[in-house]
């Protein structure tokens, strides 16, 4: 049986076991407090301490193949979010364009909290949802 998590439990134990998982694809892994950078620290970080394998990939891609290990992991641990709330991927365009992938009741919250992850993740103010797609498996 599954484990049901709020969005806050959620949230932080996705930063915990992303760090973890870091460790595949760069030779240092994140630190615990990698998700309090602001993204151009956490591009750079990520360029400078890739894995020979992904010596070309970009730092955008290889955050995505962290994020989709940790989602697994998360997965298999058994972890999930508590009733109603389903999973989200929203594109938001601030200072960079970025899938945000987010849980919440509905397609409007989804869209905030997308919003204000990308706020907290590149500053600025001026953000814009490009697209809201809902991945949850039913």
């Amino acid at each position: 049986m599954a484990t049901k998590l709020t969005h806050a439990e959620y949230s932080i134990k996705h930063t915990e076991i992303f760090a973890r998982m870091s460790a595949n694809f760069l030779a240092t892994p994140l630190p615990s407090d990698w998700d309090t950078w602001e993204e151009e620290k956490l591009d750079n970080f990520i360029s400078d301490n890739h894995w020979e394998p992904f010596e070309y990939w970009d730092a955008h891609d290889v955050y995505e193949l962290i994020d989709q290990l940790t989602v697994d992991v998360i997965d298999l641990m058994g972890f999930e979010m508590g009733d109603g709330e389903r999973t989200w991927e929203v594109k938001v365009e601030a200072t960079t364009t970025r899938e945000v992938i987010v849980h919440a009741n509905t397609e409007y919250e989804a869209q905030i909290k997308a919003q204000i992850d990308m706020v907290g993740l590149v500053g600025g103010e001026n953000t814009k949802v490009l697209s809201v797609k809902e991945t949850t498996d039913d």
